[in-house]
Formats: C-alpha cells, structure tokens, sequence
C-alpha cells in the first residue's frame, strides 16, 4: 500500500520486464490520501490489478493511456 505519499505521480512498480525478476502478485493497490496530481502512460503496465483505490489525491491529470493492459481491472475507486 502507498497511503500517504507524497509523490505526484504513481510510483513505478516492479513488471515482468525488470532485471530484478517477476513482480509480485499484485491485485490491489490502495494509493490514497496523497498529493498524486498525474497517472502517466502505462503506470501499471504488465500488472493484474483487479482494483485501483486513488481516494483523496490530487489527481488532474490521467494519460489517454495509463490503463493499457489492466484487462481484468473491475474497480476504479475515486479518479
């Protein structure tokens, strides 16, 4: 979980590319009550996030393309 950050954009998360192995499986992530004000082009590429919780940001901002690949995400709290 990433309560509380103070990052203005979603922080980058490990993927099946990275040279430091597979991710971990991940299927919710709560990034609330922080000052994220942009969610940038494929944030949660090679992810299998089924829920995304943005409650209290900041947010303005959304690439056209942020979601790309999250074919099994069914809940978008508070964007």
């Amino acid at each position: 979980m990433c309560h509380h950050t103070s990052s203005a954009t979603v922080p980058q998360l490990p993927n099946a590319e990275s040279t430091k192995g597979p991710p971990p499986h991940v299927v919710a992530l709560s990034m609330t009550d922080g000052s994220m004000a942009f969610v940038q082009q494929d944030a949660f590429k090679h992810h299998d996030m089924q829920t995304l919780d943005f409650s209290n940001n900041q947010i303005q901002t959304v690439n056209v393309n942020a979601f790309r690949g999250l074919e099994v995400l069914n809940e978008l709290i508070s964007l």
